[in-house]
């Protein structure tokens, strides 16, 4: 509703990013895209997750969307829409988690809503933090061949900080900032994106 009421008062974009947002390359942070490519009006960020699995092997998902990096502008199609939908969920049923009107729920909707998503914040894991960490070269090529695109901050996943050691989070934090990205971001496949469409 935030969003609804700066809009309403008279902002042109408004940006949303969670407390755990870490930003390694504040020059190239930019969320500035064309209105031709924002043709929803409002984006979310790409993410791709990965883990490790007990046999040892990193797999990772298909393109998926988080809500830890948002955008919207006046023109934003299903803001209101949204602002409901959720408002109806939490009035009608149990919540369980806040996934259950956030990241899950976006996923949900984006096969139908089409929204775009850009790649430059990111959601790093806790398995590709412990690869920075690590410098474990062929754990990242994985990440960043699903990835394609290099990003200039990351969602640290602090809501399940327990799945990594806090000094290897920041021993992976202070490689962000020492190569401003580039520690990831060197093995990128393709060039940075003003924006990516819906890529599903």
């Amino acid at each position: 509703m935030a969003t609804r009421n700066r809009l309403d008062e008279g902002y042109q974009k408004v940006i949303w990013m969670d407390a755990d947002m870490f930003v390694f390359d504040p020059e190239k942070l930019v969320l500035d895209f064309p209105v031709d490519q924002l043709s929803t009006g409002y984006a979310f960020a790409r993410e791709i997750w990965g883990e490790r699995h007990a046999s040892g092997i990193f797999y990772v998902t298909e393109p998926l969307v988080h809500n830890a990096a948002t955008l919207f502008t006046p023109a934003a199609a299903d803001l209101d829409m949204l602002i409901a939908l959720i408002r109806h969920i939490d009035a009608n049923r149990q919540i369980v988690s806040n996934y259950q009107v956030g990241v899950k729920l976006l996923r949900g909707l984006q096969h139908s809503l089409m929204f775009p998503t850009f790649s430059h914040a990111a959601m790093f894991p806790p398995a590709v933090s412990q690869a920075l960490a690590e410098q474990d070269e062929a754990t990242l090529k994985i990440y960043c061949n699903a990835y394609r695109y290099p990003a200039y901050a990351a969602n640290l996943c602090l809501s399940i900080q327990h799945w990594i050691d806090q000094n290897t989070l920041w021993r992976a934090m202070d490689r962000l900032e020492e190569t401003c990205g580039a520690a990831i971001n060197q093995y990128a496949t393709e060039p940075a994106a003003a924006l990516i469409a819906y890529d599903h």
